[in-house]
């Protein structure tokens, strides 16, 4: 078990370095913006390439001390005294902490998370995505600063990878509340799905409807012991999934979930 005062200063370490690392991503980014006018007036690059690692180093302390304060936060313990006992037993500790009931929920619905950990894996997807589209919209800029493409505007060569990087930015900064924001709850006769953090969305399930129920795991999620639980029902339109739950979870559904199936079929 982690100790809290042990949490409790690694959590301010990696505040500090997420805003450390803003600020040198800051700073360096407009000292690239400012080279750029003197680019072809120098030989030497130098300067601006320093500043681009310095800004590359800042973005990557901006990641690093984001998912230290993750794997720091400490669970909630007044949602796991709040539960019903028998609740309680059936639930694992990383899906104790229970969700804030909105508008659109149905009454009396206690919501179990996913595991906190599918933020890793959203956090690899995004950053596998960023790079791409990082190389992809950085070619013009290259092309320009290097004479080959004169005629592109040099101001929309650097305006479209800082775009990109500040919708990525915000990305990052979403990918915890969404992951928080996915849950699910069993009822007698269906099963709900809930996500999204602005446009929210709930998924009714009914028992009678699913055709099968497999598992799925990539390989990000196989080496953090997640699976992803796919529901198949009659109308493809309505193919649900539930991501990040851990794979003692994912298999005690997916049997449950079958054998529930399997009896409403019978009893149609």
């Amino acid at each position: 078990m982690l100790n809290p005062i042990l949490a409790a200063w690694t959590l301010v370490l990696a505040q500090a370095c997420a805003y450390t690392g803003s600020v040198l991503l800051g700073w360096h980014a407009g000292i690239f913006v400012d080279q750029l006018r003197l680019w072809n007036l120098r030989s030497d690059q130098t300067l601006a390439w320093q500043a681009v690692a310095m800004a590359g180093g800042g973005l990557v302390m901006i990641v690093v001390g984001l998912m230290v304060e993750r794997f720091c936060r400490i669970p909630p313990k007044t949602a796991r005294a709040s539960r019903p006992r028998a609740t309680r037993k059936s639930a694992s500790p990383s899906r104790k902490a229970s969700m804030r009931t909105e508008a659109i929920d149905p009454p009396g619905i206690t919501w179990l998370r996913v595991s906190p950990k599918y933020f890793t894996v959203r956090l690899a997807g995004w950053a596998l995505s960023t790079l791409f589209l990082a190389a992809v919209l950085c070619l013009p800029l290259i092309l320009v600063l290097n004479g080959v493409w004169q005629s592109f505007p040099l101001w929309l060569a650097v305006a479209i990878p800082a775009v990109m990087l500040l919708l990525a930015l915000w990305r990052l900064l979403l990918i915890p509340r969404q992951v928080r924001a996915i849950g699910y709850a069993e009822r007698e006769d269906d099963l709900l799905i809930r996500r999204g953090i602005f446009f929210q969305r709930t998924l009714v399930v009914p028992y009678g409807r699913m055709q099968y129920v497999d598992i799925g795991a990539g390989p990000v999620e196989r080496g953090l012991g997640l699976c992803t639980l796919k529901l198949h029902t009659a109308s493809a339109g309505t193919n649900a999934e539930i991501p990040g739950l851990p794979a003692a979870e994912g298999a005690r559904l997916r049997e449950q979930l079958s054998a529930r199936g399997e009896a409403r079929l019978a009893g149609l």
